[in-house]
């Protein structure tokens, strides 16, 4: 009886290390996004701070307009060669969908055109439209040194 609760234990414990290795991926990107997402006081400043992460973004545009984000995509820069993997906010979290994050920062006209220059100039692979706060504080390299 002993010898089939190890084998049962053993299965457990190796699906359990196969799910970690395919979820973990999602799982830092999902933190990465969270950390942008807490750091930000704006819309704008979230998507700056996505960029300064180093992860590709995408915007979703409601139809027919380039001025209305209805959700976003992030993906980790692949090495060379590679495909990126895209993840919609919402698949990383339900608290990372677009509609929740706006619920935490301020709903201003310029704040939204501030933020749609920003989308636009991330889905086209410009620098930032106007940099914020983020560009005062210290890179995560220096706190390494």
């Amino acid at each position: 009886m002993a010898v089939a609760a190890k084998r049962v234990a053993q299965r457990r414990q190796a699906r359990i290390a196969s799910e970690l290795r395919t979820d973990q991926p999602r799982y830092l990107l999902a933190l990465k996004v969270r950390g942008c997402a807490t750091a930000a006081q704006d819309e704008a400043e979230f998507v700056r701070r996505l960029r300064r992460e180093g992860l590709i973004v995408r915007p979703r545009f409601a139809d027919g307009r380039t001025d209305v984000i209805t959700g976003f995509s992030v993906a980790e820069r692949p090495e060379a060669g590679e495909r990126p993997i895209w993840y919609g906010g919402g698949q990383l979290g339900r608290d990372l969908a677009l509609p929740r994050l706006r619920d935490g920062w301020p709903d201003t006209p310029s704040g939204a055109s501030e933020a749609a220059a920003e989308w636009n100039a991330a889905k086209r692979g410009r620098r930032v439209v106007a940099p914020g706060r983020e560009t005062a504080e210290p890179d995560p390299e220096l706190w390494d040194r």
